[in-house]
Parts: structure tokens; sequence; C-alpha cells
């Protein structure tokens, strides 16, 4: 999965509706997906994700495992 990173920060309104409105479900799930595998993630794990967005991935890492996790975007 190739991740294009964003040059800036939204400057417009569109931009930013745009990006909140986007599915982001498949690539979500693929991340997930390859995380469980790479990675072995218990309720006593501590996990930082910085640029967690709307923080989808750090729910449902959440659910399955019940990890204590730190969440932090701009």
């Amino acid at each position: 999965m190739k991740r294009v990173p964003e040059p800036d920060l939204m400057e417009q309104k569109e931009q930013a509706y745009a990006y909140a409105n986007a599915d982001f479900s498949n690539s979500n799930e693929l991340f997930l997906e390859k995380l469980f595998e790479s990675c072995s993630i218990t309720d006593e794990t501590k996990i930082l994700d910085v640029g967690c967005g709307d923080g989808e991935i750090p729910i449902e890492i959440y659910k399955k495992t019940k990890s204590k996790i730190t969440v932090l975007d701009g």
C-alpha cells in the first residue's frame, strides 16, 4: 500500500470536506490486516499514533486488542 503524503495542511474548505468524506475503509482494512500479521499486539501493548486522522485505525486496534493507545493529529 503506497501512501502519498500531503505537501501542506488543507488550506481550503473543499479540501477538508473531500478528505472528511473520503472512504478509506479498504486501505484501513488492508493496513490492519498487515499490522496484525506482523506485530503481536495485546492489551498490555502501548501504541502512539501520530497523524491518526479521524482515528478509525486506532479505534479498530482497540476493539480487537484493548491495547493502550495515544493518538495525536494536527
